[in-house]
């Protein structure tokens, strides 16, 4: 069983609205950060487009940082392709010279 000293309760205001959180200790900077990021969305998204309902904001805010998720998957799965190329690269030019 975890040890509940591990754990800490704390308070993030997100889109003021008091939401209470349960985290391991070591991940509160973590959560703190993650609610500082969704209020500068919200804020980026109420500034640009005045007058929309809290529900079209919340669903926009959502879409930005899945597109971001799926932006560094893609990413970080074409890199070892890359690499993997320019290795092979290197390895045809250095049969090239060699004929």
């Amino acid at each position: 069983m975890p040890n509940t000293s591990d754990k800490l309760q704390i308070r993030l205001l997100i889109n003021n609205q008091p939401y209470m959180y349960t985290v391991p200790r070591e991940k509160e900077e973590l959560f703190r950060k993650a609610a500082d990021m969704i209020n500068s969305k919200f804020n980026v998204y109420r500034t640009a487009q005045p007058n929309h309902s809290a529900d079209r904001y919340s669903t926009t805010v959502l879409v930005d940082f899945a597109m971001q998720i799926l932006q560094m998957q893609q990413e970080k799965s074409v890199d070892p392709l890359v690499t993997s190329m320019k290795q092979l690269n290197l390895e045809v030019e250095e049969a090239l010279k060699e004929e």
